[in-house]
């Protein structure tokens, strides 16, 4: 799962509870989040992925090509957004910020 996020929007910090919860609730299954940063600056950044409990792509590769090659490629047009991909990086669900919303995972 990738998730793209910034500390200053009220849904990304709205919505960083609710995959907190969805990703204590699948530990232990084959599934993973890298978070992708979307913050204003570095330090918004690190403060806001300390409350998070899995890995991230760095502040600068998030913000670079790679950060927008992964929205790109997730079809992602607003934050939070939350995709689900295989290991191959196929589409499972563009939408996995709704389903974690309504059902918690």
């Amino acid at each position: 799962s990738s998730g793209i996020n910034a500390e200053y929007g009220g849904p990304c910090r709205r919505f960083t509870p609710n995959l907190i919860s969805a990703f204590k609730a699948l530990l232990g299954r084959n599934f993973q989040v890298i978070w992708v940063s979307r913050c204003w600056s570095s330090s918004d950044s690190d403060t806001f992925f300390q409350k998070m409990p899995w890995d991230r792509m760095s502040y600068s590769e998030g913000m670079g090509w790679r950060g927008e090659a992964l929205f790109k490629l997730t079809n992602q047009r607003y934050i939070p957004a939350e995709t689900m991909v295989d290991p191959n990086f196929n589409d499972i669900n563009d939408q996995a910020r709704t389903a974690i919303e309504r059902y918690g995972y």
